[in-house]
Parts: structure tokens; sequence; C-alpha cells
């Protein structure tokens, strides 16, 4: 029996949701219209904005292009009374310039303009400016922060250059004009356009009461910019921030928005009504629909789940006609699946066997290598090169070792800690130039570290355990050792314990006056990213060393 086609199911819930076209359609409209209306009303505020930044941002730098030019005049020797001409003649095409001073090194008035004598010889070394220190050359100046003139009530800025005498010009700006600019730019009556500066104050705003009552912007903290909504009680308003060339402050948009929200509504409020008939049709036809495709990938998933859990000859019966040839390649897929997974369990197991062929070379070289040892030390066994040649043969077999272990275990990505410590000891035990009394092993069983780190290990621990072997005999000439390895806090940490005369004081961090070991357990212990230390021990004679290292995962 041919199993029934998902695509009449599909064509039937089709044709029965085409009935309702209504609804679409002003479903469409009217989140078509909402998100045209929104993208038309940010993209308008937005280039505004910019557009408002820029041109108060160039109304700015005009004022900074004219003390550049008196700076200029000055540097290049110009004389003051020369220079208050040329002031006069911007004056009095800027109505926004108050005053212009030239300050002397120190701040004291050198030239006001327009002329007062009351002002000249005044100290106002005080004025600070973003950037400029007044009394030094300062490139490009900078702005003071806008504050209240007691003459009028307006705000005021001051704006300044330094000179390369250490003195400077400073222009005093009437900010009121800037508000008189910005209420002729508001796209709608409602909207309001403001500058705020880096405390979030308004300086300028097209409703000066604002500026008057000292008021401050709510939308933004200080000093940021981009898009917000807000909503207060005169209404609601994407608000758009944007900075101000050259300068601290910002440029601030108020756009109301409830004019287009009303919009907005209405038209979703009837789509919604036409709409709700077909929903509830449509939501009848998708529940069945949907429960019929659940159950059909649910079959099929099961099936296909079982090929996953490594049953490649497991069959997948289509739940419709359109899903044969999807299970056909499943079964293909399967079959290819397989025969991989055979050619990589192969190519797995030649790796494997080609690593241990090289683990047991290595091993075996290093063994060679301990044998010549060996034989050079037969030929001088009281010669000065004794004891390097002892030292060498422990610290080839303590790297040999990690070759043979690897060898042995099934796993050749790991080496187990404890069987590692404990068979190195034991050869440490009867290699050196005395037995051991004794020997206190603890290690954690199940440990587990890579053999790039397993080597520097090792030999850390031979040299540890051969220096406290040397150093550390107790005063009845025996040697009674602590060996202990844990992990702690994320570390694997390794304390070899003596109970000789101990040390008068811990090898210094450079190495300097000590031997190789020592220099070689430092070089260790910077290779594996970890830390080693000497201290005479608190719980009797003797000293104790502490390697510590990360332990890989």
């Amino acid at each position: 029996m041919r199993p029934p086609r998902l695509a009449n199911r599909y064509a039937f819930g089709f044709i029965a949701a085409a009935i309702l076209p209504m609804a679409l359609v002003g479903l469409v409209v009217g989140f078509s219209l909402s998100a045209y209306l929104d993208q038309e009303l940010r993209g308008s505020t937005r280039s505004l904005i910019e557009s408002i930044a820029l041109e108060t941002g160039r109304y700015f730098q005009n004022a900074r292009d004219h003390l550049l030019v008196y700076a200029g005049l000055l540097d290049g020797g110009t004389a003051l009374r020369e220079l208050a001409g040329v002031i006069g003649t911007t004056q009095r095409a800027h109505d926004e310039i108050r005053r212009i001073f030239v300050l002397a090194p120190g701040g004291a008035v050198a030239l006001a303009a327009p002329a007062d004598e009351g002002l000249e010889g005044r100290d106002m070394s005080g004025i600070r400016l973003a950037g400029l220190e007044l009394g030094g050359n300062g490139g490009e100046g900078g702005f003071s922060r806008a504050f209240l003139s007691p003459i009028d009530g307006s705000v005021t800025v001051y704006a300044g250059v330094g000179l390369r005498d250490g003195g400077s010009v400073v222009m005093e700006l009437d900010l009121g004009s800037v508000s008189a600019f910005l209420g002729p730019l508001r796209i709608e009556a409602r909207d309001e356009i403001a500058l705020v500066d880096e405390r979030g104050r308004f300086i300028a705003h097209s409703d000066q009461e604002n500026v008057r009552l000292q008021r401050n912007e709510t939308a933004f903290g200080p000093g940021v910019y981009g898009e917000r909504r807000l909503e207060d009680g005169r209404g609601r308003w994407l608000v758009r921030a944007a900075p101000i060339a050259g300068t601290p402050w910002r440029a601030i948009y108020y756009k109301e928005t409830s004019r287009q929200r009303d919009i907005i509504s209405s038209v979703l409020g009837v789509a919604g009504l036409v709409a709700l008939s077909c929903v509830v049709g449509a939501a009848a036809l998708g529940l069945g629909n949907s429960k019929a495709l659940r159950g059909a990938v649910a079959a099929f998933s099961a099936g296909v789940r079982s090929v996953a859990e490594g049953d490649y000859a497991a069959v997948i019966p289509p739940p419709y006609a359109e899903l044969s040839e999807l299970s056909e390649s499943v079964a293909k897929m399967a079959g290819a699946v397989a025969g991989r997974e055979a050619s990589l369990r192969e190519a797995v197991a030649e790796r494997e066997q080609l690593l241990k062929e090289i683990h047991h070379r290595v091993k075996n070289n290093l063994q060679i290598i301990v044998s010549l040892l060996n034989l050079e030390l037969g030929q001088h066994p009281d010669g000065p090169a004794a004891a390097p040649l002892e030292d060498s043969i422990r610290r080839v077999y303590a790297m040999s070792l990690v070759h043979q272990l690897l060898y042995a275990n099934e796993r050749l990505d790991r080496v187990d800690v404890a069987d590692y410590a404990g068979r190195l000891v034991s050869y440490l035990s009867g290699a050196l130039g005395g037995p051991l009394d004794a020997v206190d092993l603890k290690a954690p069983e199940g440990t587990v570290i890579p053999p790039d780190a397993a080597v520097p290990f090792g030999l850390a621990l031979s040299e540890l355990v051969s220096n406290a072997y040397k150093h550390g005999a107790s005063p009845d000439g025996t040697h009674r050792l602590s060996v202990s390895i844990s992990v702690d806090q994320g570390e694997l940490a390794l304390a070899v314990r003596d109970e000789g005369p101990g040390l008068d004081e811990a090898p210094p961090e450079d190495g300097a006056g000590r031997g190789l070991g020592v220099t070689l357990v430092r070089a260790l212990a910077a290779q594996l990213g970890g830390s080693v230390a000497w201290v005479r021990r608190k719980d009797g004679p003797g000293t104790a060393a502490s390697f510590r290292f990360p332990k890989p995962a």
C-alpha cells in the first residue's frame, strides 16, 4: 500500500487558508506600515541630528578658527594694537562673540575686546578648557564648561588656544544664539532640539526655558550616544544623540511619535479584527498538519537515530512518498559511513601500533644511551666526571620510563602519575650512591597527565629525590625521604621531604651559586608554567621541596 502524500495534506490546508486572504493582507499591511513608518522616523531623525551636530560643530569650529588665526598672528609677531583691529572686525560680524581676551603668560589679561580698562591686568588663570591649560601652548585649543553669565544669566562658554610664549587667546561665546539657531530646524512644532554638555546639562535648547532653568537631559547618561525611546507626561519620543566634533558636547533630537503610533494602532486594530476569523480557521488546520508532521518526523527520526547509534543495516520506511528518496539516501549514507568507519578503525589501529613501535624504539635508544653512560662510568668510577655521569644516567632513565609506560599502555596519550612515580622512585632507591633506608611515597590513584608533561615532571622528581639523598642524610647517616603527590586546586603538587640538616637559606631565584640540578628544576617548572620552592621543614629536621604546576586537562 502506497503511503499518503504529504503534499496533498498541505495543499488542502493552503487552499482552506486562502479563503480568508483579507486577514493576511490586513496583517501584512499593518506590520509593513509599522515597519515603514518606524524606519522613516528613525532615518529622518538620524539624518537630521547628524546634520545638526555637523552644523553646530562648524559653528564652534568657526570660533576656534578665529582663535587660531589670532594665535598665529601673535606668534608671528603682530602687535596687540594691530590685533585689536582684526578682532573688532570679527566681533561686528558675529553677535555670538561677547569678548576676546589675550592673556599674558601666567593668565593676566593683556588685551580685552571690546576694550575694558577694568579687565586689563586681571588674573584669569583659573579658566580651565578641555585639552588646554591656560599659560601653555595648547595646539588646537579647547572649550571650557558652559556656565551662566553673571551679567544677564545667559549660557556662556570660553574657547581658547595657547601661544608659544606661554600666553593664551580666549573667546567668550553666548550660546543663546545657538538656541535661536536650533528652533527652525525641527521637523514638527512639538519636536525639540538641544545641546548638552559633558555632565548632561542643557546648554542650548529650542525651548530656551530648559536652558534658563538649568535642566538636565534624562534620556541618555553623560557621554552616551545613539538612539533611545522615551515616554513622559508630554508624549512619546524617539530620541537620538550625536557627538559635536571638536567639543565634549552632544546634540540631541527629540522626535514626538504619538501621531505615528496612533496611525499604526488604528491600522493594526482593524487588521486584527479582520484577521481573527482567519486565525481561528488556520489554527485548526495548522494543528492537524502539525500533528501529522510531528508523527511522521518522529517515526523517521527514530530510524535515523538507529543508524546514528551504529545500526547501519537499519531499514527506515518512509512515512510519506516524498521521504522515499530521503530514506534511500540515508540507507546509502549508512553504508558509506559503515565502510569509512571500518577504514578509520583500521587506520587508527595501524597508527596506534606505529606509535607503540616508536615509543618502544625511543625507549630502546634511551636504554642504549644509559648503557653507554654506564660503560663510560665504569672506565672512570672515581674520576671527576663520575657524579655528572650518574646524574645523566638517572635523567635519561626518567625519560626512558615514560616511553616504556606508553608502549605498555592501551592509551598512548596519557601516563598514570602514581605508576610512573612509583617505578621511578623504586629505580632511584637502587641507583643512588647508597640505599634509601626509607621512602614514603604517596600518589593519587587514577591521576593521568599527557606525555609532554610527564617527561619534565619525571625529571623534576628525579632531581628532587637525588638532591634530597645527596644533601638530606640524617645525623646518623641514614636516608629517609617522604615523597607525596597530590592534586590541589587544579595543580599537580609534588613534595619531597628529607630529615637532613636543612637549608640555611633557599636557593636564589636566578640559581646563582647552585648546581645544575637547581637550575634544571627551575627550568622544568617554568616549562610547565608552575613553580618550585625549598624551605626548612617546620615539623622536624630537614628540607621540604615543593614543585607545582597546572594539571593538564
